[in-house]
């Protein structure tokens, strides 16, 4: 015990006994110091033992979650490998010009994505492949990141009808003025639900506005994904990202229908915001011909699957963020859609950058910012600030936000 509290757990990595040792190895020579002083009686002997054995239970737990996640990044390494291999030896059956065995591609890369492999570095394989105009090997029928995500998806569980529950207790943010407020509101919806450390849920915000002359309309707010897993309970996550750009149906945006449904909000006006995975939501809502919706706000989103036909639409990106070009095409612009693109993430209080360029935060800032540019006003502008002015009504109107949750139901 003398030599350990004064040299600290020689040959240990990571348990120098020396300055700027590991926290634990100093608690150690604390406590075997106490209990080798001058005994100043038992109850104090005991409370040294006590709190000894408490940090060494906490070393236990510390070592655990260290194994647990070496074990989880070996599964993933060997994961990707594997898949890798198979595609490079078994190929893409029934795809002209990359032949091999049935399920090499879709079967190989699903397990590495349920093994943890992140998703940008599978649709950046698939890039690869593909390319943004489908002349890669992977080029027929949706080739590039879209035939990818396809085949991944054909692997991964069916898609099932998402259980929808109103939540009580909603944040009640002030009512919205411009888009940069709506994406406030998101992030209240957000925050309050979805980032609960250990329990994680997929959730949407409905704000109804009643407006004082009589009439009401609603804003739909939609985060992005809150698990990198795939088929877990909560619908947010891997497998609604490979179904919403392979243009395949989704069970996040099947819960977002069905939420107006119950709300009433069905053919009443509604303005549809989501930053990333919710981006990609709001679009497929529009695209299939929503009726009621106005406009789209989207930040941090790919343009997936691709401009409302006569929505007006409004992109923010940042261009430290890859996440919208992560369906492997260029922004794809039309009449009614506008890319709000700064130079660079708008940065925080000490000059560097926020949340890497894709944070919710990060976006406020560039709408705050991008407010009063002429073309993002209602006169005359990208048609977004006219439907927002609609929706939102004028002062005193009355607003109501709900919070909905989405469980994806076990098989």
């Amino acid at each position: 015990p003398t030599a350990l509290a004064a040299d600290g757990w020689a040959g240990w990595a990571g348990w120098d006994g020396a300055g700027g040792g590991h926290r634990w190895g100093a608690a150690v020579r604390a406590h075997l110091a106490a209990a080798t002083a001058p005994l100043g009686g038992a109850a104090a002997l005991a409370a040294s033992a006590s709190a000894l054995a408490a940090d060494l239970r906490a070393v236990r737990a510390v070592w655990a979650d260290a194994d647990a996640a070496a074990a989880r990044l070996l599964a993933s390494v060997r994961s990707a490998a594997w898949g890798v291999a198979a595609l490079l030896e078994g190929g893409v059956p029934g795809v002209p010009g990359v032949s091999g065995p049935a399920g090499g591609l879709g079967a190989a890369l699903a397990a590495a994505v349920a093994a943890g492999v992140p998703l940008a570095a599978v649709q950046g394989l698939g890039l690869a492949l593909g390319g943004a105009a489908g002349t890669g090997p992977v080029a027929a029928g949706r080739a590039g990141v879209p035939g990818l995500a396809a085949h991944l998806a054909a692997a991964l569980p069916p898609v099932r009808t998402p259980v929808v529950e109103r939540l009580g207790h909603a944040p009640q943010p002030p009512p919205a003025r411009d888009a940069a407020d709506l994406l406030v509101a998101l992030g209240a919806v957000r925050t309050r639900w979805a980032c609960r450390p250990g329990a994680p849920d997929a959730v949407l915000g409905l704000q109804r506005y009643d407006h004082p002359g009589g009439g009401r309309a609603w804003v739909l707010l939609v985060p992005g994904t809150v698990t990198w897993g795939a088929g877990s309970p909560v619908p947010a996550d891997t497998a609604t990202n490979l179904r919403l750009v392979a243009g395949l149906p989704d069970e996040v945006t099947a819960g977002a229908r069905e939420v107006l449904r119950r709300a009433g909000a069905a053919g009443e006006p509604v303005v549809l915001v989501g930053h990333s995975q919710g981006g990609m939501v709001v679009q497929a809502l529009a695209a299939a011909g929503l009726p009621g919706a106005r406009a789209v706000v989207t930040a941090g989103a790919p343009d997936v699957p691709g401009p409302p036909p006569g929505v007006p639409t409004r992109h923010y990106r940042h261009a430290a963020d890859p996440v919208p070009q992560l369906d492997g095409r260029p922004d794809r612009v039309a009449v009614d859609v506008t890319v709000v693109r700064p130079g660079a993430a708008p940065p925080s209080g000490d000059g560097t950058p926020v949340d890497g360029g894709h944070g919710l935060g990060a976006y406020v800032r560039t709408a705050r910012q991008a407010a009063g540019h002429p073309g993002l006003s209602a006169d005359g502008g990208d048609g977004v600030a006219g439907a927002l002015a609609e929706v939102l009504g004028p002062p005193g109107t009355v607003v109501t936000t709900q919070v909905w949750r989405l469980t994806r139901p076990a098989p």
